[in-house]
């Protein structure tokens, strides 16, 4: 897939983070380090909106990412677009469990599991890979120029594996860091990180 480059990054650490418990579509607040990962992204940001006059921001709806967003982006005066193909993986049944707490109550569908991200594309009326691949995919496909992406983990992890022309099994292996930001220029990928980390 040809993409004008792409600056894809996660929502801050949360409460549920913390705990282990998958969010999928619920919402749980940014912890202080989750504030602090929002600061350290926007102050990458500026750099990046200094190199690309005209960058574009789009973001998913939900509320882990408003917050960062809200945080990373103060200042900066920029026009953000909300798009609900950026929300997190629907996890289903798994929703506000943690990984305990799926293993012991689906203890077979979670033997089948080797990641997380592989965890949370598994869940019992939740959202598998290839849907969210389709919803990442039609979004990619949209993009007209220098983009900065705000997401969550599991659909962080897909939209890279797309713009990188991976696998559904290098994706599953990929990391989703938090306070970071993923750039993707000319099919490459390097991870922008805060000076200090």
């Amino acid at each position: 897939m040809q993409l004008p480059p792409v600056y894809i990054l996660r929502h801050g650490q949360t409460e549920w983070n913390t705990l282990g418990r998958m969010q999928g579509h619920l919402d749980s607040p940014l912890t202080e380090l989750g504030r602090e990962n929002a600061r350290a992204q926007g102050r990458l940001i500026k750099e990046l909106a200094a190199q690309h006059p005209g960058l574009h921001f789009f973001a998913s709806p939900q509320g882990r990412v408003r917050q960062t967003r809200r945080i990373a982006l103060e200042g900066l005066g920029a026009e953000m677009r909300e798009d609900a193909r950026l929300k997190e993986a629907a996890a289903g049944a798994w929703q506000g469990l943690t990984e305990a707490e799926i293993a012991a109550r689906y203890p077979e569908l979670y033997a089948r599991h080797e990641t997380r991200l592989s965890l949370g594309l598994g869940a019992p009326g939740g959202e598998g890979f290839h849907d969210l691949a389709a919803r990442c995919d039609a979004f990619l496909s949209e993009l007209t120029g220098p983009s900065v992406i705000f997401t969550h983990g599991v659909t962080l992890a897909v939209l890279r594996g797309l713009a990188l022309g991976l696998g559904e099994q290098e994706v599953l292996g990929l990391d989703h860091r938090q306070g970071v930001i993923y750039a993707i220029e000319d099919g490459r990928e390097r991870v922008l990180e805060p000076a200090g980390q």
